[in-house]
């Protein structure tokens, strides 16, 4: 299982025109393509023994993630138990890694790519380089289930939050790029710069 193309939207794109700051990596799951989250031994219960956030509701810590959560629910334990694609799942590990480290980030999809066993997974990020990571690390954890072995988790949400710290916005700029986020207002941070610009 192995990314083979990892992208990064800033603006409206072919996956969304609503959703805007996006992760877009191209998926091969090898020797794991057609297997399901029923169709591998004890995979539901490892995956949410190491997330166990997955499948139950979440608190949302701000009235902008309480919409978003609405509309964007988590996957729910019944969901793997049914069946759910490995793309789909790396989805929402990558989404939930994100969520550990402080991000409040929810929307996500995934779609099967031309290619037999490849997958596109697309998700939300709130820091860039913390949405690549997330992509890289959701993925070997879900090999890592699939082929029943362990992974330590911690250190990926510590490398996590230090990106977050590292790259978030002040208070000041948060309460107000937050604002804009709420009424479906774009922002942007020109890069290598701390402007923030509001629209396109």
């Amino acid at each position: 299982m192995k990314i083979i193309d990892l992208r990064t939207m800033r603006g409206p794109s072919y996956w969304s025109v609503k959703h805007y700051r996006l992760i877009v990596c191209k998926v091969d799951l090898g020797e794991f393509a057609g297997e399901w989250s029923n169709t591998i031994d004890n995979f539901a219960e490892r995956l949410t023994a190491l997330l166990p956030k997955i499948g139950q509701p979440h608190a949302p810590a701000s009235r902008h993630s309480s919409k978003q959560l609405a509309k964007h629910p988590p996957l729910t334990q019944e969901q793997l138990a049914d069946g759910e694609p490995l793309g789909h799942v790396i989805q929402h590990v990558a989404l939930e890694l994100q969520r550990q480290a402080g991000m409040p980030v929810f929307w996500g999809k995934s779609y099967p790519a031309r290619e037999e066993g490849v997958e596109y997974v697309v998700f939300a990020y709130q820091e860039e380089r913390a949405g690549r990571y997330a992509a890289q690390a959701a993925v070997e954890m879900v090999e890592a289930l699939c082929r029943g072995e362990e992974f330590n988790l911690k250190p990926v949400i510590d490398e996590l939050h230090d990106i977050r710290e590292e790259e978030f916005f002040g208070p000041s700029t948060w309460s107000i790029v937050a604002e804009a986020a709420s009424r479906n207002i774009p922002y942007i941070q020109l890069k290598n710069s701390s402007i923030i610009q509001l629209g396109y």
